[in-house]
């Protein structure tokens, strides 16, 4: 391990210290904790410098030290990466070529999020008209009651957690109930629409994906400037959206 970062010193274009962390990465991907010393002697770098190195790891999440050993092991940053990486392999393996097809078709937005730790994580987007305003993007983590594309998973979540990430949130009872209700109304018309909540002068429109066992594995959005919303545009793009959904799910 401690010659990989070191072959690369002749390239003008690599980051010796982002090779370094990424040693330290790999070094723990494989499961046990290791200790400072360990790390130190495995990647070849002074304790001082694995320490610095496992410190700023450790402040973005991308390992922890456990209190009682003082070891390190892969953080919860690290994990919901690579979440999010195996969930994106699965639902575009099966949707890629599908969106491609509706996007040529249609020239309309698209974006596929999945629900990973309890988060909307964006796996795939197309956008024609990106802009300034444009808060989606490939990576990114949203709330799961703000927007059309992250409230189809919350509605479509298991009851229970669905309930407990409710009670989570530090907004009145009132807006606890409210929020409640909203998610099961969306829930039992299987779709939800929103207007500028999440992208000023942007209306959202998303579906949930479900595999064969009809468990939840995405939600699929849509969205178009606030002007053109018409009831019978509006229905035609859920349509579409809807069909789409469906051509995705038959081939899980």
């Amino acid at each position: 391990m401690a010659g990989s970062s070191v072959k690369r010193l002749d390239d003008p274009n690599y980051m010796q210290t982002a090779g370094r962390a990424l040693d330290i990465l790999a070094l723990l991907e494989d499961g046990p904790s290791l200790s400072l010393s360990e790390l130190s002697k495995r990647t070849g770098l002074s304790p001082s410098v694995t320490y610095r190195l496992l410190y700023t790891l450790g402040e973005h999440g991308f390992v922890k030290q456990h209190p009682g050993s003082k070891d390190y092991s892969i953080g919860d940053k690290a994990v919901m990466l690579g979440l999010t990486g195996l969930q994106e392999k699965r639902i575009m393996r099966a949707a890629r070529k599908l969106i491609g097809e509706w996007w040529l078709q249609t020239g309309h937005i698209i974006t596929v999020l999945c629900l990973i730790d309890k988060k909307a994580v964006v796996v795939y987007r197309i956008n024609p008209m990106p802009d300034e305003a444009d808060t989606l993007y490939v990576g990114a983590s949203y709330p799961l009651h703000t927007g059309a594309s992250a409230r189809i998973l919350l509605a479509n979540m298991p009851e229970e957690d669905r309930r407990e990430y409710i009670e989570s949130l530090f907004i009145e009872r009132s807006a606890k109930e409210t929020l409640t209700e909203d998610m099961c109304r969306i829930r039992e018309r299987g779709y939800d629409y929103t207007e500028q909540m999440m992208t000023k002068g942007i209306w959202g429109l998303s579906v949930p994906i479900f595999d064969a066992r009809g468990e939840l594995v995405a939600g699929i959005s849509t969205g178009d400037h606030i002007e053109n919303n018409s009831p019978d545009y509006i229905q035609d793009r859920l349509a579409q959206l809807r069909q789409l959904a469906v051509k995705i799910q038959d081939r899980l």
